[in-house]
């Protein structure tokens, strides 16, 4: 469910919501995808500590924001909504009946 992360909701936040039955994490959910983003949080965080070494600070910063973009996005990525979830949203957002 990216739709959390799309609303940009926090992570206290979504965790609210797991707590409450609303979503739940799926640690298989885009596995595929998780990985090439995991492999490439890897390289950013490497970036990093080379930008640092280097005295780059103003880019090293660029990397830092970015590794924790991945990690939000890495997380999200495993969230499912539940039954419960699926029936409050409903009960929000009533769908048009054409």
């Amino acid at each position: 469910m990216h739709v959390a992360w799309a609303l940009g909701l926090e992570a206290s936040e979504i965790e609210g919501l797991i707590e409450r039955g609303y979503l739940k994490r799926n640690r298989e959910r885009g596995l595929t995808e998780r990985l090439i983003l995991e492999r490439t949080l890897e390289d950013r965080i490497r970036q990093t500590t080379n930008f640092e070494a280097a005295g780059k600070l103003d880019a090293a910063a660029l990397c830092r924001a970015k590794v924790q973009k991945l990690r939000n996005r890495i997380e999200v990525m495993t969230l499912e909504i539940t039954e419960r979830g699926r029936a409050a949203a409903a009960q929000c957002l009533p769908l048009d009946s054409d």
